[in-house]
């Protein structure tokens, strides 16, 4: 894997501890960022960067986890969803239905037609 080298030159400690997070899987270049870092810099860069890469840690954990959840669901069930085009089984009624029926009712409790 190739990691490419910052876009801008590294100022701030959030950019030392952004280049440490985005060089994770290689522990030498992370390294070599760390030791670039000024050393007044140091201890913020590498909380920060830390809290980054548990993260990045928690988040391939938690996709992993859903990924668990949905082969155990496909296991337990393993018949496809039908695709249905309908979101009710409720059957459709013609208009010129639905306006009688609103007459009857009208008419059994005494109002008039309105327009």
């Amino acid at each position: 894997m190739d990691i490419e080298a910052p876009k801008r030159p590294l100022r701030h400690v959030r950019d030392y501890a952004q280049a440490i997070v985005d060089a994770y899987p290689d522990v030498g270049r992370q390294r070599e960022i760390f030791e670039r870092c000024p050393i007044e810099l140091r201890p913020i860069a590498r909380t920060m960067a830390k809290d980054g890469i548990e993260r990045i840690e928690a988040r391939r954990r938690a996709v992993q986890a859903n990924r668990e959840l949905h082969r155990k669901a496909a296991a337990a069930d393993p018949a496809p969803l039908k695709p249905i085009r309908r979101i009710s089984d409720v059957k459709q009624s013609r208009p010129e239905v639905g306006r009688a029926r609103l007459a009857e009712l009208r008419a059994a409790i005494g109002q008039k037609e309105s327009a």
